[in-house]
């Protein structure tokens, strides 16, 4: 039986000259404030719980596609091409460092209608490293870089996405004969 039930029964029943009834009164007011208080906390405390787990849930994916703090970028510095002329190709690595490399990016001499001319790996500053390479194609179309991978000590593997390079062919319609 809950307390508001036992504060109406007791109204039915006041004693007489003790001021039963008035008191009966305020403990049920009280107690409807009580029940209405906790029904607010009660639900607050759900919602924050609720904004809690999203954020937790929010924060470990960032971490998981993050691979704890490392960052792969790729760019080309021209991503449309005559046949025959260069670009490069810019990998950004973050947050590793050399010695925490097991097995490095591996460029192929050639990949899907493209060639890489050459490569190498610089010092970024603290903990980055910058690979850059040489590319070029001598067929017309839209090719793609497969993605390259490198495996960490810890086994954790970083890879690029697919780059994507539009090699078009030279425009000879105002040459002279």
């Amino acid at each position: 039986m809950s307390g508001r039930q036992h504060v109406i029964r007791s109204r039915k029943h006041p004693v007489a000259g003790c001021g039963l009834q008035d008191a009966s009164c305020s403990l049920q007011v009280a107690g409807s404030r009580l029940q209405d208080t906790a029904a607010r906390l009660n639900g607050a405390g759900r919602g924050c719980w609720r904004i809690i787990l999203a954020l937790f849930l929010l924060l470990h994916g960032f971490m998981v596609n993050t691979s704890f703090g490392q960052r792969v970028s790729a760019t080309l510095t021209k991503e449309k091409i005559v046949i025959g002329e260069q670009t490069i190709l810019e990998i950004n690595v973050e947050g590793v460092t050399a010695d925490m490399i097991q097995i490095d990016f591996v460029f192929p001499d050639t990949a899907n209608h493209l060639e890489v001319l050459d490569h190498k790996r610089e010092p970024g500053g603290h903990s980055v490293l910058i690979y850059t390479a040489t590319i070029t194609s001598f067929d017309s179309g839209y090719w793609e870089l497969p993605p390259m991978e490198m495996i960490l000590t810890d086994q954790r593997k970083l890879s690029t996405e697919r780059i994507g390079l539009s090699v078009v062919p030279v425009d000879v319609s105002h040459l002279v004969d």
